[in-house]
């Protein structure tokens, strides 16, 4: 009997503990489920590639001056709704002939078999035109009740004078759309919104979540309102960036390409090709699509029909941010907000560094001048240069909360997938005496938070693989997928989903190798596990941003979870392993290091103000002189 009871009281526990891990998966299994989404708003697909564009007055246009003056939209169903569009003219004050069409008109036909029907026809005169400091332009929109069967098309239509030079003058619409009436809430209710929010130069072991990964002790966090997001989110330990500069990385986590793949290997360099984004996929399935930039607003990412520019002030963008929020709630919306963050010089408002650092008086520092050696740093000084990076992001932290609380109090919060991330890290003096990120292939800069909060979900989930930020991509495609017939996507991703990792299912993912580089991918990193290989076959030598070497020797082995700040390079005690993570680099170079002109689209055009004001933006972040 006393065997018997010895026996129940070490199953029992053993037996509930199963119990508990079932219903845990069970659980998982639920909330990472595929969502199987039916529209409720129709938009045109693909309409960046297939069209000429051009961007103005934070608009995509879809380019008629190019186009025989006109937009066809084959309807692939029927449905009764109303059409939303905005007609867009443009021309520059100083462009000639510096006179306005003396008159135009914009028509919407439905077209039906041979048939045409006339739903709306304007007229425009010069005096409609409105003049700013540098243009004039004529924007209306309009909403027109259509009741459309499979099998329709609507043409748009812009008619110019004939006796008219329009040189100069742009003109098209905006991304039409048709709300359909029949919609049901509960249907409504059910579809999921997005957000990215991605934090320019944020490393992981500033977050308080992660510095509670590796045990380390903190009296303060810097981030207690993204510890607190943490709490109901999907937790990625190990999260990498392809390439340590803003512009390429985002490019990655957009296609899903490695940068050398889609050829955005520096910053300033546009995508050249309309690639598959996440933002044309979300249009695509009917979502609106924003985006709002403290940064990378030239990177050209196709699938935004309204982006923005908030020259490195987060709180102007968080403020709107909440303006659109409240304005796109009523209607399932994609939103992208790329905030500067931590972004050198660090600069944060001085009631922060009160807090942080109370006993030191307030000051900043050149970087440039002591990365060139042109000044000694001290090592009090140095703690407090990284207090400064510290300071920005509680700073951030507590701007980034208003989003948190206005999703929560306007019934947003459980209908909404957002994921918080980063474009790469930085290295603060930890390797080569350098500030900044570029070209540092160390985890200072390759590791990245990456939380995903699901739609509904209660608890923190921790992931302890190694993942990438090509992996969100597929990821959406994967969780958002539409009940539409004919409208699956293939997508030639070089990230994975992570939802069936989410769901217990790690085979994927077992001895995955995830690939970063530098100096058109020369330089490569590869991580294994808990290990990082830096190859530099031809020994080449790096220059910083103030033209001082960053060098890397030829082959640098890390054993990251023992060797954390990467200073014991292990490469000639595992050399049969380094041959092996060699051959793997070599294979990836031969399947990825090309870029990829898949599906070819129309370039976007974009004003000489606009590119103009590109330049100086990366010329103030210190990314050209």
């Amino acid at each position: 009997m006393q065997n018997r009871r010895k026996i129940g009281i070490i199953i029992f526990p053993i037996i509930a503990l199963v119990l508990c891990g079932l219903i845990s998966c069970n659980k998982n299994e639920e909330l990472f489920k595929t969502k199987n989404i039916k529209p409720i708003v129709l938009r045109p697909r693909d309409v960046f590639r297939n069209n000429p564009t051009f961007f103005v007055l934070n608009r995509v246009i879809i380019d008629f001056s190019e186009n025989d003056n006109q937009f066809r939209w084959d309807l692939p169903k029927g449905i009764s709704g109303y059409l939303h569009v905005q007609i867009v003219l443009y021309k520059a004050i100083n462009q000639i002939p510096a006179t306005l069409p003396h008159s135009c008109s914009f028509s919407v036909l439905l077209q039906n078999g041979g048939k045409e029907k006339v739903k709306l026809e304007e007229k425009f005169s010069p005096e409609d035109f409105t003049r700013g400091n540098k243009y004039f332009s004529l924007v209306k929109g309009f909403r027109i009740p259509l009741d459309l069967e499979e099998g329709h098309a609507v043409r748009f239509q812009i008619d110019i004078p004939e006796d008219y030079d329009n040189s100069g003058l742009k003109y098209g619409i905006t991304v039409p759309y048709v709300e359909n009436l029949a919609r049901e809430k509960s249907q409504e209710s059910d579809i999921p919104n997005l957000i990215i929010i991605s934090i320019d130069t944020l490393r992981a072991d500033y977050l308080g979540v992660y510095k509670d990964f590796e045990n380390q002790h903190f009296d303060f966090s810097y981030s207690p309102n993204l510890d607190l997001f943490a709490e109901q989110a999907v937790v990625f330990r190990k999260a990498y960036t392809p390439l340590s500069a803003t512009w390429p990385a985002l490019a990655s986590m957009y296609t899903s390409l490695y940068p050398c793949e889609h050829g955005v290997l520096y910053n300033r360099l546009e995508l050249q090709f309309y690639f598959d984004t996440i933002a044309t996929h979300m249009l695509n399935m009917g979502y609106c699509t924003l985006s709002l930039h403290g940064n990378c607003f030239g990177l050209n990412i196709s699938g935004f029909d309204e982006k923005y520019l908030y020259n490195q002030d987060d709180i102007a963008l968080i403020e709107s941010a909440l303006k659109m929020l409240r304005r796109d709630s009523d209607q399932p919306f994609f939103h992208w907000y790329h905030l500067i963050g931590v972004h050198a010089n660090y600069k944060p408002p001085k009631w922060v560094m009160t807090i942080l650092a109370k006993d030191e008086p307030y000051r900043f520092y050149d970087l440039s001048s002591i990365m060139s050696g042109e000044r000694d740093i001290e090592s009090q000084e140095l703690e407090y240069i990284r207090m400064l990076y510290a300071g920005e992001l509680f700073n951030l932290d507590f701007e980034l909360n208003k989003i948190f609380a206005f999703l929560k109090r306007n019934n947003l919060w459980e209908k909404t997938m957002v994921i918080v991330t980063s474009d790469h890290g930085e290295d603060l003096y930890q390797h080569h005496q350098h500030f900044y990120h570029y070209p540092s292939l160390y985890d200072t800069t390759l590791r990245i938070p990456l939380m995903i909060k699901f739609p509904n979900q209660k608890k923190k989930v921790v992931i302890e693989e190694p993942v990438t930020l090509l992996d969100i991509f597929p990821t959406v495609v994967d969780y958002l997928q539409t009940q539409e017939a004919g409208k699956e996507q293939d997508y030639e991703f070089s990230g994975l989903s992570l939802l069936p990792l989410l769901r217990g299912n790690k085979k994927p993912f077992q001895n995955r190798s995830i690939f970063a580089g530098v100096e058109d991918f020369d330089i490569i990193a590869v991580v294994e596990d808990d290990w990082k290989l830096i190859y530099n076959p031809e020994k080449k030598t790096i220059l910083n941003q103030v033209d001082v070497p960053y060098p890397y020797e030829e082959f640098e082995l890390y054993q990251t979870n023992e060797d954390v700040l990467e200073v014991n390079n292990v490469f000639q005690e595992n050399l049969e392993f380094v041959r092996e993570l060699i051959k793997k680099i070599e294979r990836f170079k031969k399947i990825h290091k090309k870029l990829k002109k898949l599906k070819k689209g129309l370039p976007t055009k974009t004003t000489k103000e606009f590119k103009a004001e590109t330049i100086e933006h990366l010329r103030a972040l210190g990314y050209i002189k």
